[in-house]
């Protein structure tokens, strides 16, 4: 498997950065509707959203009552070691709970929506809600989804509140919120992983909770250059001065295109070069780490007597009002933009201080535009971008 980070990054901790199970927000899935309710000019109770959407009872053929939460409860009180995983447990919807570390909360509207296509609820689309039994900080049992956090709430919404509903139920041989999470964090991420309606935000938040190699790695290299891609989801002692990442997708890919410590230096000139409350948009990160990666050694050509030529060319692109993140990324294509980085690399080292040789103190090569079309051939490995280029 491919090192995303460098073999000889420092160890990060992501725990450290992460809110744990117990820290992180959690939301009973019945006062999730009551807010979403409370918030409503028009139908503010369940009857009078059950009578606007026309919902009829529900259709389709129920599962089984094979076991009650009681029946739970006394198992685990008679037998506490033994685990165990049962189907078409029935248990009222007041227990279900959502743990915000690993899983995302439950979008009411989008319920609603998803209801009227069935006009109301089916049994055979509710399917079997997951979950798995513990206890909170006050000792009181819940019932922790991991799948189906929206079908509990279109439950609710078609049956009331302190509805039954239909669940398998899973111990792990202990009520400790934070060894269940563990083990409801890695069925959540399995099964989101598998679910177009699930962010990439949310993969990467219940992958790192569920010790995902892949996700960590990222998340640790998020760490690294100061972004988050959820704050809720970080202890915010942790990230004083971190930014928010538009996409840790198109981070990871500069990352495995122009390698880490360019990646690394884009992330670190845009933050230098914008406002501390602007997110840091990915694909910019990407142009300017690709722009690095393609033209260093023409870069630093310019003027060998300067430290980083680059990043006194980025602190003049960025003091243009006309110009941000966004201008960075105006040609769509992340080789497009990099070319017209290029161009605009040749007029500023046209007009600026370290393309007089006098005052530089040195000859620059024979020429003020060190990159050329040549270069381009050769950075891309192919000529169609010369015309892009000298145009």
């Amino acid at each position: 498997m491919a090192l995303l980070r460098p073999i000889t990054s420092t160890s990060i901790n992501t725990e450290e950065y992460i809110k744990s199970a117990k820290e992180a927000p959690k939301f009973k899935v019945e006062a999730l509707i009551k807010d979403y309710l409370f918030k409503q000019k028009k139908q503010q109770t369940l009857s009078q959203v059950q009578t606007f959407n026309s919902w009829k009872n529900p259709t389709g053929i129920a599962p089984d009552k094979s076991l009650t939460f009681d029946d739970l409860v006394k198992r685990i009180e008679s037998n506490p070691n033994t685990p165990f995983s049962v189907a078409d447990v029935w248990i009222s919807s007041e227990l279900i709970t959502i743990i915000s570390q690993f899983n995302r909360i439950p979008n009411i509207a989008d319920c609603i929506r998803n209801l009227n296509y069935h006009n109301g609820l089916n049994w055979s689309a509710l399917d079997t809600p997951s979950m798995y039994i513990a206890k909170d900080e006050n000792d009181n049992y819940i019932m922790v989804s991991t799948k189906g956090g929206h079908r509990s709430v279109m439950s609710v919404l078609t049956l009331g509140f302190n509805c039954e509903l239909p669940i398998r139920a899973t111990y792990i041989g202990s009520l400790d919120l934070i060894e269940v999470c563990e083990q409801a964090a890695i069925d959540h991420h399995t099964d989101c992983n598998k679910r177009n309606n699930q962010t990439a935000d949310d993969r990467i938040v219940s992958g790192t909770a569920a010790d995902d190699y892949e996700m960590k790695e990222v998340m640790e290299s998020l760490i690294d250059m100061k972004l988050y891609v959820k704050e809720g989801a970080m202890k915010s002692e942790k990230i004083d001065g971190f930014r928010k990442c538009t996409s840790w997708q198109s981070l990871k890919t500069s990352i495995k295109d122009n390698g880490y410590e360019n990646t690394h230096y884009a992330t670190e000139q845009i933050m230098k070069n914008t406002k501390s409350q602007e997110a840091i948009m990915s694909q910019s990160v990407e142009v300017i780490a690709n722009f690095r990666n393609k033209f260093k050694r023409q870069i630093d050509n310019v003027n060998p007597m300067v430290y980083d030529t680059l990043s006194d060319f980025l602190k003049w692109y960025f003091k243009d009002i006309t110009r941000n993140q966004s201008t960075l990324r105006a040609d769509k294509d992340t080789q497009l933009s990099t070319i017209t980085l290029a161009k605009l690399f040749n007029l500023w080292c046209q007009t600026n201080e370290y393309a007089n040789r006098e005052k530089a103190g040195r000859s620059m090569n024979g020429y003020k535009s060190p990159i050329t079309a040549r270069h381009i051939v050769d950075a891309f490995d192919d000529d169609k971008y010369v015309g892009f280029f000298a145009s």
